[in-house]
């Protein structure tokens, strides 16, 4: 059975952490129409779908990655070779959460899987210290 993080119990899907995830969501800023295509997870969300076993994947750098993860995640640093995702995740339809420490990098690996035709990739909106801060809560 994997590890799954701990969450704290009572957790009613509404939290200052969303707030500011939802403040901080560049989507309403950018112009380009690229934020528009990216779909973002409120820490709930995420939550739940950990629970229904849908793979993580860090973005963070090596020393972030170090520092604190997800359990189970599997670390994917910004210029690894996506082939190592593809060995591992073949399902190019399997839902995949993506997460980094303040979600750009996150969101550049979305891009970069996308184009490699997964079809189920979402990221954590704000980063996983939202998520994280719902640990300790």
């Amino acid at each position: 059975m994997p590890c799954r993080p701990s969450f704290s119990s009572g957790f009613d899907g509404t939290s200052d952490q969303d707030a500011a995830m939802e403040a901080a969501d560049p989507r309403g800023s950018e112009s380009d129409g690229t934020w528009e295509e990216l779909r973002l997870l409120k820490p709930r969300e995420v939550r739940h779908l950990i629970w229904e076993q849908v793979p993580l994947v860090d973005a963070s750098s090596s020393q972030e990655y170090l520092r604190h993860h997800l359990p189970g995640a599997l670390h994917l640093p910004h210029g690894a070779r996506l082939q190592q995702l593809r060995n591992v995740l073949p399902d190019l339809s399997q839902p995949l959460i993506l997460y980094s420490n303040a979600q750009n990098r996150a969101a550049a690996l979305a891009r970069r899987l996308s184009n490699l035709d997964y079809a189920n990739v979402y990221v954590l909106g704000g980063g996983i210290g939202i998520l994280l801060a719902l640990q300790d809560a």
